[in-house]
């Protein structure tokens, strides 16, 4: 389960939640919620069963990707209608635009072959550029705010790979940990985020976040978060962070907590965690927008899709909510 948000030519932000997985699988629509209304106000019907949304580099279009599908549908943002559909290659388990947006960067799994790999489909012609394989079966992908690079992780090796994308090649790889789930960039593109479930999803230790600097390439910092651990989202000004949680956390119930962050030249700390249940395992899905952190949800056997939204002006901890999504609107 992903979450996207993009802002229309009318300047209304809108969460676009996907349907297509856990017991709603094979299900070809995405929700779509105005976080200035705070209301549903479509269900996009997809021509296959949507499993991931990304959103173009100018918030213009919204591509959703199929869980069981190659295929990926481009819905303009404005007023929500297809464009057109394009096949990915693959079946899609992250994507990203790179900034400049000349590309969409995908990985998943691509049909008669084994582990994922990386697709780059140019935005220019809506269709596959290329296939990068050197990698061993990538899982999350991000982009450089420079559009000149790309980092993607792959869990059963344990690594964090950077290739230029002048080039289409890998020029770095280091070791980060057991099982790397997650990515996220500091706003300024210094630090990378690498979360680590541990061994074991957890259960056998070894869950941290490890901080990259990208300047250098190097790991700078590693942060103890308690075992378990699948995403991270930050505050934009870098004061907080949400880190959500499998099973194997401690208290199957606290699957979120809400840390105090610092980060300076010389280190990163955090402190004052607060948890919170979300209800269902969240999935490896934490935005930050229009001042909350949103979490994705499992939609497990009712189908629905639970977010909690927490405020974050300042390092102050605020309450949250959380919101029930059910799938099937009134026709």
């Amino acid at each position: 389960m992903t979450l996207v948000v993009a802002a229309s030519a009318q300047t209304v932000t809108k969460l676009y939640v996907p349907a297509g997985i856990g017991d709603d699988a094979g299900r070809a629509a995405t929700l779509v919620y105005n976080l200035e209304t705070a209301q549903i106000v479509t269900e996009l019907q997809p021509t296959h069963d949507a499993g991931l949304a990304v959103a173009s580099s100018d918030s213009a279009e919204i591509w959703i990707f199929g869980v069981t599908a190659t295929g990926c549908d481009i819905f303009n943002a404005a007023t929500d209608k297809l464009l057109r559909t394009i096949d990915g290659q693959c079946h899609a388990v992250d994507a990203a635009f790179s900034p400049d947006g000349k590309f969409c960067f995908v990985v998943g799994a691509i049909p008669g072959r084994t582990g994922n790999a990386l697709v780059v489909i140019d935005r220019a012609t809506s269709s596959v550029a290329l296939t990068i394989t050197e990698i061993t079966d990538p899982t999350a992908i991000v982009v450089t705010p420079d559009s000149k690079a790309l980092y993607c992780v792959s869990p059963s090796s344990g690594t964090l790979t950077k290739i230029e994308i002048a080039s289409f090649k890998p020029v770095h790889s280091l070791s980060v940990g057991f099982e790397p789930t997650d990515l996220t960039l500091s706003p300024d593109g210094k630090f990378l985020f690498v979360v680590c479930r541990g061994l074991d999803s957890g259960r056998r230790g070894g869950s941290q976040i490890v901080v990259i600097d990208t300047r250098v390439d190097r790991p700078f910092w590693v942060l103890d978060v308690g075992r378990g651990c699948l995403s991270a989202a930050f505050s934009p000004d870098m004061v907080s962070m949400v880190v959500t949680y499998g099973s194997a956390a401690e208290g199957l119930s606290d699957n979120v907590r809400l840390f105090k962050l610092r980060v300076d030249d010389d280190s990163i700390s955090i402190a004052g965690s607060t948890t919170y249940a979300l209800g269902q395992a969240p999935q490896s899905s934490a935005i930050v927008s229009s001042g909350h952190y949103w979490i994705a949800s499992d939609p497990v056997a009712a189908g629905f899709l639970r977010l909690t939204c927490w405020r974050t002006p300042s390092s102050r901890l605020m309450p949250y909510s959380v919101i029930p999504m059910l799938w099937g609107l009134p026709r």
